[in-house]
């Protein structure tokens, strides 16, 4: 009876029971579950593997292990948890900007201005050479607009005889520009532009009214005190009138010299176009916005001199031709600078 107790024992004490069966499958689809997050999540696999070298370190005690197995998961999850709200954000910030119309062409005027000022700093010769035409447009916005108010201020010349003078400024620009052809057929443009602004510099010499700027230096500590009675300034040399007209025509001559030039070495040394959200952005594109805030700036330096009521302003001339002067030595310092670039 005895053996016959045990022989039927021992099979059934071999079968395993249903808690035991149902812990060994949720088990088996706890560990499923956790390899299908790790071929899911690509980010996560260095946490994973220092999480199985801590298991499989004896060191460590099984309530650790678990804690640390724990604690893994929960920083898994959170960073996970982050990384899509961000997603959501960014995309509806997108969303958001694609529907309002102000932000998309705001963002389309950001985009644009980037690129030009990629084009511009592609190398030195463009930057050089944009930075020459921006000047000459500059001066020659200041000596055109200021023409009729200074020969109408200082010599009282008629509407009609400041025009023929601006038409008479306006002719040389032809023969300027072919004899500058041909000049740069046997120069470099960079001296071509060296020597131009060397002629520029010595116009604005010619141009100033000494008498009114060694005025000025006397009463240096009243410089920027209202004047209380307009004075009527004149040129201190001789030649009068013709000062002005001789230091103007080679002014004008010189900057228009130097600007084809520029526009030459551009041409040479300018990038491929580019794209910009259906827009082209080329550099006759660039230099063409350049010259128009080069006008724009040229208009409020004569506006900001006219309604300036300051002793430092009295003298109209020196107003506009000393700042131009100063500008003409810092861009001929830039291309003596980067003179071995602009090639």
């Amino acid at each position: 009876g005895m053996s016959r107790g045990s022989g039927m024992d021992s099979p059934i004490s071999m079968r395993p029971s249903r808690s035991s069966t149902n812990l060994q499958g949720s088990m088996i689809d706890d560990e499923d579950d956790d390899d299908e997050q790790l071929n899911d999540d690509s980010d996560e696999s260095s946490e994973r593997a220092s999480l199985l070298s801590t298991v499989n370190d004896p060191s460590i005690t099984s309530q650790s292990r678990m804690q640390g197995a724990s604690e893994a998961d929960q920083r898994s999850l959170a960073s996970r948890r982050r990384q899509r709200m961000q997603k959501k954000q960014r995309n509806r910030a997108k969303n958001s900007d694609l529907s309002n119309p102000d932000r998309k062409k705001s963002r389309r005027l950001k985009t644009t201005l980037s690129r030009m000022i990629k084009i511009l700093k592609c190398n030195m010769a463009v930057s050089v050479s944009a930075g020459i035409i921006f000047y000459a447009s500059y001066c020659q916005e200041v000596l055109f607009t200021s023409c009729a108010l200074i020969t109408n201020r200082y010599f009282a010349w008629p509407g009609y005889l400041a025009g023929c003078y601006l038409a008479i400024l306006f002719l040389l620009i032809l023969p300027t520009e072919l004899v500058g052809q041909r000049i740069s057929q046997r120069r470099e443009e960079r001296t071509i532009l060296k020597r131009s602004l060397l002629f520029v510099i010595i116009g604005f010499l010619v141009m100033i009214n000494w008498g009114s700027l060694f005025a000025l230096t006397i009463n240096v500590r009243a410089l920027f005190t209202v004047a209380k009675d307009e004075r009527q300034h004149h040129y201190d040399w001789l030649l009068g009138h013709m000062q002005y007209v001789i230091g103007c025509i080679i002014t004008f001559i010189a900057i228009v010299s130097s600007e084809i030039t520029a526009r030459s070495l551009l041409s040479k040394s300018s990038p491929p176009s580019t794209h910009v959200k259906g827009a082209m952005t080329s550099i006759g594109t660039v230099m063409t916005f350049l010259c128009i805030v080069a006008r724009l700036v040229g208009d409020l330096h004569i506006l900001a001199v006219g309604l300036s009521h300051r002793l430092i302003n009295a003298d109209i001339v020196n107003s506009l031709v000393m700042p131009m002067f100063i500008m003409c030595f810092i861009v001929l310092r830039w291309v003596r600078k980067h003179y071995f670039f602009l090639l």
